[in-house]
């Protein structure tokens, strides 16, 4: 698998225990991991917070090529977010043992590598989630835990529906992008060379096909919504997920136990 194989927020078919978590105790648990991986303010909650992460990712078991092609598209994000934090985090105390002088600190030093890790443990958390949950089972467990913001008239029904469309429609388009660029690439346009306008130009030779792309795809989705009855604010048949079990249960309260630990040591 390539890099550019691999589609990003695409459900990868599995039968792990992270595949059949109940949606709902799923989604939960994933904000309760996110929450502890964001407010871990000290090296206890930030190994901790990566151990869990590791075995997130383990028993997901989507295979060491997925991972390779996930960090790969977003390797220019934790570079840039090591560096500017080295180079701009401000701090009295400097890094004198290597004798090298500069703007970085010891501290500016530790928010990098911090910082890093906590961006790859929410990529690996977000990858999780969208390569072991189907789209109607995520939009499922996200209408049954926003039930009660009906009682205030927000939509959710149709929020879940635009949601869903757009969780599909992000591999689809990726997709597309990728073969539009592989047919110019063929016609000998090169999007690696050359300055920034010429760039911009070639850019642009992808851009207006892929949107050409999209809003046909979109009128022919509409079109097919229509002809089968679709219309919003009307009552939808529920689809099959799986229920809840005991595991469900112990992966909840062990996320809920890692994200009140990290937020109480945040607040002491």
């Amino acid at each position: 698998m390539k890099s550019s194989d691999f589609l990003l927020g695409g459900y990868i078919p599995g039968t792990s225990f992270i595949h059949t978590m109940e949606p709902r105790v799923k989604l939960v648990s994933f904000l309760l991991l996110m929450i502890a991986v964001f407010v871990s303010s000290d090296s206890r909650t930030l190994i901790l917070s990566g151990c869990m992460t590791v075995l997130v990712a383990f028993l997901a078991n989507l295979g060491r090529r997925a991972w390779f092609a996930a960090f790969y598209r977003f390797s220019w994000l934790l570079m840039l977010a090591f560096v500017l934090n080295v180079v701009f985090y401000r701090h009295d105390a400097q890094i004198a043992a290597t004798g090298i002088t500069g703007p970085w600190s010891a501290a500016g030093l530790w928010r990098a590598i911090s910082l890093t890790a906590q961006l790859s443990m929410g990529i690996t958390l977000s990858v999780v989630l969208t390569a072991t949950t189907m789209p109607t089972h995520l939009i499922k467990g996200m209408v049954a835990l926003a039930q009660p913001l009906k009682k205030i008239g927000i939509p959710i029904d149709e929020a879940a529906t635009i949601t869903y469309l757009a969780l599909r429609f992000t591999p689809i388009l990726q997709e597309e992008i990728r073969a539009i660029v592989e047919a110019q690439k063929s016609r000998g346009i090169d999007f690696q060379s050359g300055g920034i306008v010429q760039r911009a130009r070639a850019l642009s030779s992808v851009l207006a096909p892929a949107l050409q792309g999209t809003m046909r795809r979109s009128d022919k989705l509409a079109a097919a919504m229509e002809a089968r009855g679709y219309r919003p604010g009307s009552p939808r048949a529920a689809s099959l997920s799986p229920d809840a079990t005991v595991l469900d249960a112990c992966a909840l309260v062990l996320s809920a136990s890692l994200a009140f630990y990290a937020a109480f040591l945040r607040l002491v």
